[in-house]
């Protein structure tokens, strides 16, 4: 699976560590991620470019996300870039996992995690959070290939999911394909 990272890269003082994190257990999981535009790039260098290299890099990160199977963002530095990649992102279908280190989601994500079942938000504190967060994300990112199944829950279920999702930080589809997966295992299938 391909995922393509996004990520401020004036902010990237703040948040290099965390994505090098992103970077090396995506990797790790075997997994591809295009991440040097992140990694490689600074500020100081993009004040410098000339008109062709601003948008030979615009078309760069929009190939990047068509081409990729997800897209990560490291979102704890605002960036309207970044913003604009997740919009195209989420636009055209593809799985979307931003991840945020503090403690106060932005009001709009709350609202894409309502309506698209495909694009979830993480709160971590540090870069070690990553270590057990980035692996959990993957999973939902191959969920999100698999066939849609769609059910009517009580109030009381949803309240509960929500909670297991902020609370445990596992989207509510991947508690619910797990405790499938429990039950399977105790029957014959």
């Amino acid at each position: 699976m391909k995922i393509f990272l996004s990520a401020s890269i004036y902010g990237k003082q703040h948040l290099e560590d965390s994505c090098k994190k992103i970077v090396e257990l995506t990797k790790k999981s075997g997994n591809t991620i295009v991440a040097d535009h992140i990694l490689s790039t600074t500020s100081e260098d993009m004040l410098k470019w000339q008109k062709d290299k601003d948008i030979e890099f615009h078309n760069f990160v929009m190939n990047g996300v068509k081409n990729s199977d997800a897209v990560f963002a490291e979102i704890s530095h605002p960036s309207t870039s970044v913003g604009y990649l997740i919009a195209i992102a989420a636009q055209t279908g593809k799985p979307v996992v931003c991840f945020y280190n503090g403690d106060k989601k932005p009001h709009l994500f709350n609202t894409l995690e309502q309506q698209n079942d495909k694009f979830v938000v993480v709160e971590y504190h540090k870069p070690e959070d990553l270590d057990k967060l980035v692996p959990e994300m993957i999973e939902f990112i191959h969920e999100g290939q698999d066939t849609r199944f769609n059910f009517f829950v009580t109030p009381k279920h949803i309240n509960y999911m929500n909670w297991i999702a902020k609370n445990k930080r596992i989207p509510r589809s991947v508690f619910l394909r797990r405790l499938i997966e429990e039950e399977m295992k105790k029957n014959e299938f």
